[in-house]
């Protein structure tokens, strides 16, 4: 049978997503906080929890737990192994290999990550309403933000990346716009939300098309871009290294 889990990590809001498909559940050690039972065999589901910086997440197969009983049983039981969360990662790996003692005719995969939220201080945010003229305002509050974290070298290019983000946002989404930057380390994050849950397509514009290049412009300009969904709508991405 073939399973799958996958987590979008939450580093503004401490509100990471997890979806699973006949997967064991997320195994979050008493210091993380999260609603409910995370996912459940035979199911496909969202689900988000509420994490303080720090929590630690445990993702794993059946075959680290396969020597500990039932599911519940084995799960507490690695919770109790992995505790103090505080270890370091990797002493916690092996702590966990060791004393779970999975079978070796079976394959076992323990992931953990630790989660980490940044200050107020290293975001900006605004709500702007789904007009054409509002590009030229998201350039210039992206510019006075940029200023202020003394990244003025990144203006032009980071203007480009917006303008782009905002017109996709204004042509192809619905209501207000939402835009985000991000100031990590040597990482510059831009973010523009709409409600519209479609995804963009890249696409090669011809010569003589007026359009079309947006997407192709920011992933050019960035090192890294995506898109990321919710229920009620959609995030395009672009990060830079400064």
């Amino acid at each position: 049978m073939a399973a799958c889990i996958s987590g979008a990590p939450g580093v503004v809001d401490r509100l990471p997503a997890t979806g699973a498909s006949g997967h064991p559940p997320v195994v979050l050690p008493p210091r993380a906080h999260a609603p409910g039972p995370f996912l459940r065999r035979r199911t496909e589901r969202a689900c988000s929890g509420d994490f303080a910086a720090g929590s630690l997440i445990a993702l794993y197969t059946n075959g680290l737990t396969a020597a500990c009983g039932g599911d519940t049983g084995s799960r507490l039981h690695l919770e109790r192994v992995l505790a103090p969360a505080e270890r370091p990662l990797q002493e916690l790996c092996d702590t966990a290999v060791h004393r779970m003692k999975p079978p070796r005719d079976d394959d076992a995969v323990l992931l953990l990550a630790r989660t980490r939220a940044l200050t107020h201080h290293q975001v900006s945010e605004w709500t702007l309403p789904a007009d054409p003229s509002v590009v030229a305002t998201a350039r210039r509050l992206v510019d006075q933000q940029l200023t202020a974290w003394g990244l003025g070298e990144a203006t032009f290019t980071t203007g480009l990346v917006i303008s782009e983000l905002v017109t996709n946002a204004i042509r192809y989404g619905e209501g207000p716009i939402r835009l985000r930057l991000i100031h990590d380390g040597d990482r510059l994050l831009s973010e523009v939300t709409d409600s519209n849950s479609t995804s963009p397509h890249l696409r090669q514009a011809r010569d003589t098309d007026e359009g079309g290049r947006g997407l192709y412009i920011v992933m050019q300009l960035s090192s890294r871009w995506g898109v990321r969904h919710s229920r009620a709508d959609k995030t395009i991405w672009s990060e830079q290294t400064l």
